[in-house]
């Protein structure tokens, strides 16, 4: 089972406009969710924190949903969106980063249900939409035609979340699926 940690590490940069949709990132680093927290603590936050930090065995927020992170480098979509680090990026096995992306996307499905989202490409999104950044990295060289930062990658990493997800809020968690 899952452990879910909330930690307020930032309460002070005021509450979202509302949320339009989640924004998936990878961490780029090997810290586990729990590390993050002490890591984040003492870290100036305009430097980059998200909502969640996640992995296949730990969720922490440290961030309010209703208020803003500083995740995307973009305000407009900062007042606009969630965000959620898939941890553990450059630490653990593809099946490893598969299973950490898959618990992540479990708890955005979660939210976006709770605000009533529908699962698209105008909720799902990437953080490299919002700023020149190879974020989420892994997830593109996984499921993005190979890391191919042009609009094809993007769309074929985002269609695999938007798979993914529909199939996990199915109660299927065999294979991910394929997007050709």
């Amino acid at each position: 089972m899952v452990e879910k940690i909330n930690e307020a590490l930032m309460d002070n940069s005021g509450r979202l406009v509302g949320v339009e949709f989640v924004v998936i990132h990878n961490d780029a680093g090997s810290m586990t969710p729990e590390q993050y927290i002490e890591w984040l603590r003492y870290r100036e936050k305009s430097l980059g924190i998200a909502h969640y930090y996640c992995n296949r065995n730990t969720i922490v927020r440290v961030v309010d949903m209703y208020n803003i992170a500083y995740h995307t480098g973009d305000w407009w979509s900062n007042i606009r969106s969630i965000g959620y680090e898939v941890c553990e990026s450059m630490k653990v096995s593809d099946e490893e980063f598969i299973e950490n992306e898959d618990m992540t996307l479990m708890q955005a499905t979660e939210d976006l249900l709770y605000y009533g989202l529908p699962i698209t490409t105008d909720t799902v999104r990437l953080h490299h939409e919002f700023v020149p950044t190879s974020c989420p990295h892994r997830s593109m060289e996984l499921h993005g035609n190979g890391g191919a930062y042009n609009g094809a990658g993007t769309e074929a990493c985002r269609q695999y979340f938007i798979n993914r997800i529909k199939q996990l809020l199915a109660g299927d968690v065999s294979e991910p699926p394929v997007v050709e």
